[in-house]
């Protein structure tokens, strides 16, 4: 069993009454959200050999954790050791525990640095994909007060489209520098080497392209392929197509799958709307992408820059 699906069914057997203990059941939300394998539902037999187990968070407003936060994280501890023949994961306190009691706004703010949701983009650009890959994960089992969820679905509306599209600018250009202009020059100079460096770079820009084109925050790289694969059709295309060029490396046919994933990428910035053209070169997609941006402010940025 995946441990967010584990994790839900341990609420509900002993959650639900832990709330209803503390009189919390319209003031209280509860989920498994953050860190962890199981919050992104990749968790498998090796997962649980660390940091895995029946477990789920609560989160409270401000003034109900410092009236009540205390007692109820001591209640959640106390609950069984085990559930269903699994463990139940049991976490020492401090400001890196995952699982058990927390603030809303310092759950949110140990990520984002942001103790209300962001407004205008100059907040927005200073969040890390990653993390609100993190906040925005796993699953909400319970939450008549609405706090924590109004905040987790003001992140997953996504990034104001302005600061979107210099994103995507800003990752075409380095996609075309590594993957279509330095992978196959330092293949022709034998350095493998650098070309496998500039593969690499290639293929996390573009993934993290596919999935701001999708209007998702991309995890952190141990799951940024595998979530890309299952983000869309495009995107297991794309996977594929990157495992096509390594198992190429380092013939110079590596190249060809190179530019096939690159067309991938300008045919879905087509259908966008964001570009347009036979230019098979990412970087002049990048300049085109950039001029389609209204905010005048971020359309004179840098290529490169965020």
């Amino acid at each position: 069993m995946k441990g967010l699906l584990l994790s839900e069914l341990f609420f509900k057997n002993y959650g639900v009454s832990l709330l209803d203990r503390f009189a919390l059941t319209e003031t209280a939300a509860a989920g498994l959200v953050g860190e962890g394998s199981e919050c992104f539902g990749f968790d498998d037999e090796l997962s649980r050999d660390h940091d895995w187990g029946a477990s789920f968070c609560l989160w409270l407003p401000e003034e109900t954790f410092r009236r009540v936060g205390k007692d109820l994280q001591e209640a959640y501890d106390a609950l069984p050791q085990s559930f269903q023949g699994v463990p139940v994961l049991k976490e020492r306190g401090g400001p890196e525990r995952r699982r058990g009691v927390f603030p809303i706004p310092a759950f949110y703010a140990r990520f984002l640095r942001l103790s209300s949701p962001p407004k205008g983009w100059e907040e927005w650009r200073l969040l890390p994909e990653t993390f609100l890959a993190v906040c925005t994960n796993g699953a909400v089992f319970h939450d008549r007060c609405g706090e924590f969820s109004r905040f987790r679905e003001a992140l997953l509306a996504f990034y104001p489209e302005d600061l979107r599209r210099k994103k995507i600018s800003a990752r075409c250009a380095p996609a075309a520098q590594s993957g279509q202009y330095n992978f196959p020059r330092s293949l022709k100079r034998g350095d493998r080497l650098g070309a496998l460096h500039a593969l690499v770079l290639f293929n996390e820009a573009v993934a993290s392209l596919l999935f701001l084109l999708h209007r998702s925050y991309r995890p952190f790289y141990k799951w940024l392929y595998r979530s890309l694969k299952e983000l869309s059709p495009s995107g297991a295309a794309v996977v594929a197509a990157m495992g096509d060029a390594q198992e190429a490396f380092p013939s110079p046919s590596s190249c060809e799958h190179v530019e096939r994933i690159a067309g991938m990428v300008i045919t879905l910035l087509k259908s966008e709307g964001l570009s347009e053209g036979e230019d098979g070169y990412l970087l002049s997609h990048a300049m085109k992408v950039q001029k389609t941006i209204d905010e005048p402010r971020l359309r004179s940025l840098p290529l490169l820059a965020e």
